[in-house]
């Protein structure tokens, strides 16, 4: 079968058939006659070629469709790598329609200059300072970033910074409350009733805020947390094995001299554990960007 047969029967042309040839996405039998090259294309190539432009104009590239027929087990990874990439393309889409509805057909912009910042996106910056939510109809920030409306080829690095930040939170979550809980036991057990579940509410809502995104009780939390490491440490040092000279009087009166152990390593090891998790503590909560993201995220859902 014969180049023009094949435009003919699939309704490609010439110039897209040479191109998935050279791909290698289809290898029909090649003639040279005086120097120039044949192709022979039978019923099968016509099959794939047809399958090629199904493919190309559900929005899938060469390199994907190639990968699609040699394997074919990565097909749901490509099917979901498509989905994502035409939602985006949806929400740009939308973005710009709904920038051209704004444009005066009548008056439209005088230059390249004017054109450009009349289609620019519109969407508010992101916001942690102030805890600005940036919705469309209901949607979280992530959903905002999935659709395209927002303009941004950082969306995969926000995704794996907000798993990322979930993981730590919930480990911090586990901390928290068991350092509330140990203390508001020690509060309890010292007669402190009152000052204990004072200081447990406080706690509470802390953490409530916290969840949702306020960035002040992340620094408050960060200082907090800050003094305590400072306390642990401190402790670490009166904790540290020292022998010092003491004197001891015996019941006949008579003064002897006697060296004595104070501190153990035990203790060291307890308090260094516990300094070093609320240094931890100050870090994430105050500067890493896995809990900024995941806490602004969580503060966007519905």
């Amino acid at each position: 079968m014969k180049m023009k047969e094949v435009c003919a029967l699939t309704g490609l042309s010439e110039r897209a058939v040479r191109l998935y040839c050279e791909q290698g996405l289809l290898a029909p039998a090649r003639t040279e006659v005086r120097g120039r090259v044949y192709l022979e294309f039978d019923e099968t190539h016509i099959t794939e070629l047809r399958q090629i432009a199904t493919l190309r104009t559900a929005g899938f590239s060469l390199d994907e469709i190639k990968t699609i027929f040699d394997e074919p087990h990565l097909i749901g990874q490509l099917l979901r790598g498509l989905r994502e990439r035409l939602e985006r393309e949806q929400g740009a889409q939308s973005r710009v329609l709904a920038a051209l509805d704004e444009i005066d057909p009548a008056v439209p912009p005088a230059d390249a200059a004017a054109l450009c910042a009349a289609l620019a996106p519109k969407e508010k910056a992101r916001a942690y300072e102030n805890g600005a939510v940036l919705r469309d109809g209901g949607m979280s920030f992530r959903e905002f970033c999935e659709r395209g409306i927002y303009a941004s080829d950082s969306y995969t690095s926000l995704d794996r910074n907000v798993d990322r930040g979930r993981v730590v939170m919930e480990v911090f979550r586990v901390l928290y409350w068991l350092s509330a809980g140990l203390n508001l036991l020690v509060n309890l057990a010292n007669g402190g009733i009152f000052g204990g579940l004072i200081v447990f509410a406080v706690q509470v809502v802390l953490y409530i805020y916290l969840f949702r995104g306020v960035t002040w009780i992340r620094i408050v939390m960060a200082v907090f947390s800050f003094f305590e490491a400072f306390f642990c440490f401190a402790m670490m040092a009166d904790c540290w094995p020292t022998v010092r000279q003491v004197w001891a009087t015996t019941e006949s009166g008579v003064t002897t001299q006697q060296m004595e152990q104070t501190g153990t390593w035990i203790g060291v090891a307890i308090f260094a554990v516990i300094g070093l998790i609320y240094a931890a503590v100050v870090y994430f909560l105050g500067f890493n960007a896995w809990v900024s993201d995941y806490l602004y995220d969580r503060s966007t859902r519905n």
